[in-house]
Formats: structure tokens, sequence, C-alpha cells
């Protein structure tokens, strides 16, 4: 049986090809799903190091891998592909390369063909999500013309951007939190002056709207827990974390962060939330109790949740650091 990445596109239709097998490897390369995910790959905003944080031992020393190759920034959006072993990271900040995209497999960068929209240059604006069946998607606030809208795009299996012919909800993104659902659905919360929440059916090319937060909160953090639930937490001058169930449509309260966090770095790691806490070189467990456990091992440096982007990628990464 086959499954994998993307899509040819004609029209309105979209027309899947598949070129990976779901049971085996993609090109030779054992899905991360067969691996240990203890690492956390992140790029610094400040100067484009890219750090690998080894979430079992904390005396191992967060290593350096090489640089993003995009000239001292940031790259807008970061995912990791199950399938390929790699991630891709695509934009950046303070330059002309806010739409090159680059492929990193923990030893060297290549490049990808570029993105098609001018998305927002802001991480925390603009997310990407590898979804199986379909591939690379990319959405968020675009910058086109001066006008704050959304685009969305997906990279098909011959290596093309394609923009997506789905309207936006929003009259003006609001920046939301957005967290796949499944591989065709993607959850979207919340933003600046909004407790909206989307689903977005990339399948169908559709939205959805669906039950409103419990209240208003932007500049916060998503992820969806080992049960198939929507966690948000943090944001402005909000400290609460709030769960969302998916099935039954409702919301209920889950405790607090250890503070009041804006832009909080949340991951799913051995099925516990984990919190990279903005501005810190902190990381949080969340615990049974719905408690936060602060763990032992450290970001190596300052993390800043609004610029700054993290994955899990797998244990074999850490070869890179010798």
């Amino acid at each position: 049986m086959k499954s994998a990445l993307l899509i040819l596109f004609f029209g309105a239709e979209l027309v899947y090809t598949q070129i990976c097998t779901s049971a085996g490897a993609c090109n030779g390369v054992v899905p991360a799903s067969a691996q240990e995910m203890n690492q956390i790959l992140w790029i610094d905003d400040r100067d484009s190091t890219v750090r690998l944080v080894d979430m079992i031992d904390p005396l191992s020393a967060v290593c350096e891998l090489p640089e993003y190759p995009a000239n001292g920034g940031h790259g807008i959006t970061l995912a990791f592909s199950d399938q390929t072993g790699n991630v891709v990271v695509c934009g950046e900040h303070n330059s002309a390369l806010y739409n090159e995209c680059f492929t990193f497999d923990g030893i060297s960068w290549e490049p990808l063909p570029p993105l098609q929209e001018k998305h927002s240059p802001h991480p925390y604006d603009t997310n990407s999500f590898f979804m199986e069946g379909l591939g690379l998607w990319v959405g968020g606030g675009g910058d086109a013309s001066g006008v704050y809208s959304m685009v969305n795009e997906l990279l098909n299996s011959e290596g093309q951007w394609i923009t997506l012919p789905v309207d936006s909800p929003y009259a003006y993104y609001p920046a939301p939190c957005a967290v796949p659902l499944n591989s065709t659905h993607i959850f979207f919360s919340g933003g600046y002056k909004s407790e909206q929440t989307w689903i977005l059916d990339l399948e169908n090319l559709l939205w959805t709207s669906t039950t409103a937060m419990l209240s208003p909160r932007r500049d916060h953090g998503c992820v969806l827990t080992a049960g198939g639930e929507v966690l948000i937490a943090g944001g402005y001058e909000v400290s609460s974390v709030h769960i969302f169930n998916p099935v039954t449509l409702e919301w209920r309260e889950s405790g607090n962060l250890p503070s009041v966090t804006l832009y909080p770095g949340l991951l799913l790691w051995k099925d516990k939330v984990i919190l990279m806490e903005h501005g810190t070189t902190r990381i949080w467990e969340m615990e049974v109790d719905q408690g936060w456990r602060l763990m032992d091992v450290t970001m190596g440096a300052s993390f800043n949740g609004y610029s700054d982007n993290a994955v899990l990628v797998p244990d074999s990464w850490r070869a890179g650091c010798a």
C-alpha cells in the first residue's frame, strides 16, 4: 500500500501521487515513527545558529549544527518529514530571501524551489506541516500588495509549489495558532482580538467554523496531545491552559503555565506536552496533575518563541555533532 508525498494540481482538482511505501522506507530512509525522537532542533533568530538539544541526557552538550544558509536570519517555517527524515525550512526575516526554501538532513543544507507567495516574515504568523498523503503545507499571513491576508501553498511531488485556491475566512489574518488534527485537517485558534476557531480541510479545500475558545487569546501556543485533543496555552497576559476535544467540540480548563508566557513553544514528546519558555533557556514538562515540572535539560541559549522555530528530530541526528 502506498502513501506519502503529494500532488499534482489541475484546475480545482487535487490528484494525489503517492511515492513512499507506508510500511517501509522512503528513498532508503527509515520513517521517523520507527526511530527515537529525543532531539529538539531549533534555529536561533539572532544569527541563524542551528542547535540540537538532547532531551534524554542533561549532561550531553547542546551542539551546534551547520547554520541556516539565509545569511544571518531565521527561517519563517520549519517542518520535519517522517518519510524523508529531513527538515524543510523556508524564508528569512531580514533579507530578500523571504521565499527561499532549503532541506536539511542534520549534516548539510540543500536548496529547494522557492515559495510562490510572499508570506509574513514572522514565524509566529506562518505555519508549515508535513501532512501525510498530501505533502508540505505552508500557510498563514501573506504580505502581498501590502494586504495582510492569508495564503496557502503545497509542495508537490515534482518539487513545485502550488498556491491553493481556498478563500480565507479572515478579513484580516489575526495570526491564530495552528495545529494539524490529522493528515487532512488543520485547527486554527484565536489570534488578535479573536476567540474564533476554524478547521481547514485540505482535501476538500473548505473552512468550517467550530466552537469558540473560552475567551479571546493571542500570541499563544498550541499542540495536539497524545489523546488527539488540542491544547492551547499562554499568550498575551494569559497563563491558563485550555483543551479542545474535536469529537465533542467542547473546551475545558486544564490548569496554568508556570508563569504568564508570551509565544510559548509547545511540542509533544513521549506523549507529554513540553514547553519551551519564551525569553529563557528553560524547558518544562506538563504533568498528569496539570502542573509543570522544570526539566534538567535547557535550550542552550535564550529561546525567542516569536521568531525561533523548533521541531523534534531523530536521535540519529546527534551524529552531526561529532
